[in-house]
């Protein structure tokens, strides 16, 4: 039969063990400026996939003939250099953090009108690129559990070039997303999440 001594040696172990839980939480997940670190780290809705900033242009003239595009369709490409090159020739309408997963968690966040503890789980560059995606991530009230690589690749982006016609021609340059690993995976946040939405894309890696 256990003891006091017993029982007081296990509660304090329960204790060690939210500390340690926090502590690795606090590690893996970026909290944006301003942000506290959440005090109950279960319970959470959890998206894990691709950050990638979404880039909206509209096309100019022939440009897409001249670069020789073919209209529509989305092709991944792996120089970056080709996403500068798309944006710097059309007109710049908005940049939104998306990604297949972070629109699923913004919506659920959106929807339950913040009552519902969410968070993203994905990989980011060290750049301004992922620290603008982790602040508007925190500013639709999903906690960014981004891991930052030390490759040098850049954060994921995507131009979604619109057509007069309204045609679409995605580009997709996935970057330091890529590199998601399961050391970059918060555990303990996933042991106790409420629901775990994974993207489709990620699987095939």
């Amino acid at each position: 039969m256990p003891t006091v001594q017993h029982l007081l040696t296990f509660r304090q172990a329960q204790e060690n063990d939210v500390l340690s839980s926090k502590r690795d939480l606090k590690k893996t997940c970026s909290i944006a400026s301003g942000a506290s670190e959440p005090e109950d780290i279960h319970g959470y809705c959890i998206a894990l996939g691709d950050p990638i900033m979404d880039i909206i242009a509209l096309e100019k003239g022939s440009m897409l003939e001249d670069l020789g595009y073919e209209r529509g369709g989305c092709v991944s490409v792996d120089d970056y250099d080709e996403i500068s090159r798309l944006v710097s020739q059309s007109e710049l309408k908005s940049r939104v953090p998306g990604g297949s997963a972070a629109n699923v968690i913004k919506g659920i966040a959106g929807l339950s009108k913040h009552r519902w503890k969410c968070a993203f789980v994905g990989k980011v560059g060290e750049d301004s690129v992922g620290a603008e995606y982790t602040q508007r991530l925190a500013d639709a009230g999903v906690l960014p559990c981004l891991a930052r690589s030390n490759s040098g690749r850049r954060t994921a982006e995507a131009v979604s070039l619109v057509s007069q016609d309204g045609q679409r021609t995605m580009r997709p340059f996935l970057g330091a997303a890529q590199e998601l690993s399961l050391e970059d995976l918060p555990r303990h946040l996933l042991s106790g999440a409420r629901l775990l939405h994974i993207e489709g894309y990620a699987l095939f890696r």
